[in-house]
């Protein structure tokens, strides 16, 4: 459920974190629907423009990340894979470039590489 919720609150939609995740907008929906009625809280407000976390969906949102991370870390671990990316990534790029394209590609890139560091310089 917890990376229901993160993509969501990542994408601010249900829709983004449906495409992100390759499942139906309704699944996502129903998941953090589930996750809400376990916690006994809402964890975002919805609206036409997208979600909005609330006070204590932003409290767990970086908490379920870190928790999303590690259980993905685990399932690589289990299933033996050896080429989970480490060390550090230093990357020098222009405002233009750095802040619309390398930004919005860095969550996927760390996803898939969680003990990956990246250090970015952004400057003209």
């Amino acid at each position: 459920m917890y990376r229901f919720f993160v993509a969501a609150a990542e994408a601010a939609s249900l829709s983004g974190a449906a495409e992100r995740l390759a499942v139906s907008e309704p699944t996502v929906g129903r998941k953090i629907t589930e996750l809400e009625g376990l916690l006994g809280c809402s964890l975002f407000l919805r609206s036409t423009r997208g979600l909005v976390l609330t006070q204590a969906g932003r409290h767990i949102c970086d908490r379920a990340s870190v928790i999303e991370t590690s259980i993905v870390e685990l399932h690589r671990l289990a299933s033996g894979a050896s080429d989970i990316g480490t060390g550090v990534v230093r990357l020098s790029t222009s405002e233009g470039i750095g802040q619309y394209w390398i930004c919005g590609l860095l969550p996927g890139f760390l996803e898939a590489n969680p003990g990956a560091r990246v250090e970015l310089i952004i400057s003209n």
